[in-house]
Formats: structure tokens, sequence, C-alpha cells
């Protein structure tokens, strides 16, 4: 008996999930002349397996819940929406950072949205939308009042400040802020956090920022990144002065300088000038 009410109490909330997420589809010709096309299709957990094989991977490594799909037809035009409902603003931030390139055509929809060949991307609280045309020609018309009508039916979500505002703003390619929410530049040990790109002229660095949270998660961070360096003979010198330790040294061929306090581990790789990168690390230490 326990095990059927179990059950129940499972099947009603996926029932109050999916009724969620189906609200925020347009309705038909909210958009003027463009009507569903078929039934909505949701895949949840696992499921994303059946929808996007090869890149549910991902998706399930940012907090995947759920995704609706549902065809719109105006004639012979043809629109998908996809919108995919992840476990957090940071981590729906993340799978949009990591599929979204500094050079694409940016527009101002929901937190931040671009158009890349026939799609539209755009990602507001939890939720992670793509809107996909078969026609150039609907482009810059259609798919944005597919936008703005999804954004409207989306509710803000208010969030702790984000690490993403502790990157500095000079020197900053911009769009170029991404998370991880595991393996940051390619390391195991590396996860939950945010890394960006800097350009100089012709040279570019990385800075790089792990949410800890505490002193002993920071410092798991710091130990991690400093005996790989130390291992790989990149290992140059203790810094002092710079949060609860800090260190330089070289790391893919690249100068490299890490620190850690009682909430965040950071560094920088690539920026020669070595006042300069401490600089930069001693603000981000006091934020």
């Amino acid at each position: 008996m326990k095990i059927l009410k179990i059950f129940f109490v499972l099947f009603i909330v996926n029932i109050a999930f999916s009724q969620n997420i189906t609200k925020l589809l347009p309705d038909n010709n909210e958009i003027k002349g463009w009507i569903k096309s078929g039934n909505s299709r949701i895949f949840e957990g696992e499921r994303l397996y059946e929808y996007i094989d090869g890149a549910a991977e991902t998706y399930h490594n940012y907090g995947f819940r759920q995704v609706i799909t549902q065809d719109y037809k105006n004639g012979n035009n043809q629109i998908v929406v996809d919108i995919y409902e992840m476990k957090d603003v940071k981590n729906t931030f993340g799978i949009y950072s990591i599929e979204r390139d500094p050079k694409y055509n940016f527009i101002n929809i929901g937190n931040q949205g671009y158009i890349e060949g026939t799609t539209l991307y755009f990602w507001k609280s939890n939720y992670y939308i793509k809107i996909m045309s078969y026609s150039k020609s609907q482009l810059n018309q259609d798919l944005q009042l597919f936008a703005k009508i999804i954004d409207k039916k989306i509710p803000n979500k208010s969030e702790k400040r984000s690490l993403l505002s502790y990157f500095p703003k000079a020197n900053l390619v911009k769009n170029s802020e991404k998370y991880f929410s595991k393996d940051l530049l390619g390391y195991s040990f590396f996860y939950d956090g945010f890394l960006a790109q800097y350009k100089i002229g012709n040279k570019s660095y990385q800075i790089f920022i792990l949410d800890a949270g505490n002193i002993n998660k920071a410092l798991n961070f710091y130990n991690s990144f400093k005996n790989y360096v130390t291992k790989t003979k990149g290992f140059d010198k203790e810094i002092k002065d710079l949060g609860l330790g800090a260190f330089s040294g070289k790391v893919m061929n690249k100068k490299c300088f890490a620190f850690y306090n009682s909430k965040i581990m950071a560094g920088i790789i690539g920026l020669e000038d070595e006042k300069s990168a401490l600089n930069i690390l001693k603000d981000l230490s006091k934020k």
C-alpha cells in the first residue's frame, strides 16, 4: 500500500510538471496564422535520449528535467518549438552558454538570445528555448514573434548573485562567459565553475572562477590544481598576501596564477604580465 501511495504522489507531481510546461507554448493563432500541427510531445528525464540521443548526456550534466516540443504550421510554412526545463537558473545559463558563440547575432529576448542559421535560441529563468524554421524568409519576423510570446509566459525567477558578476569587464570578450557543471578546462577535478575569455591586442587569456561556497571545497579545488601543475613540472612559486593561498606556474605551456579564499577558487591562464594578473586576482578575492 505504501508503494502505491508513493507511486500515486509521483504520478500527480509528473502531471503537474507537464501541465506547467505545456502552458508556455503559444496557442493557435496567438501568432496570427500559426496553428499547432499535431500533438505536443514531452520527454522527461532519461527519455531525452529518445529525442536528442547524441546530445542528451550533456543536457543531463546540466540538470535536465524535461523538454516539450511542438510543431506549428502556417500554410506551407512550419516552425518547431522546443522548451527545455533545467533544474535551476545557473544550469540553464550553462547549457545555453556552451552552445553559443560570441560571434553570433544576439537579440534582446528573455535573459539573452541569438539567431543562428534558421533557429532562434534564448533562455529565461530555468527554461532554454529553441525555435526552428525551415525557411529563412521567416527568420526576422515569425521566429521573434514566437519568442516574445513564450518570453511573456515565463515568470522571472530571482536568484542569488551569480559569479558572472565577479568577472572583470576590462578586456572581456563579450558573451564569452560559460558555466561548466563538470570538467572545466578539461580537468575532472574542476566543476561548478565559470570561465571567460579575455583579449589584449592579439593576445588572449582566460579567467576561471569555481563556486566553492566554503573553505574546505575551495581548498580542495586549489590543491587539486596545484598538485596537477606541480606533477606536470609547471609549478613556479608561492604567492603571499593573496587570499588564503596562491601560486604561479605554467599549465598547457601558458603562464598561470591561482588562489583560493573561503568562498571561491579562481585563476588566470595565459596572461604573462604578473602584476596585472595579481591585481585581477586581488580584486576577485575581495568580492
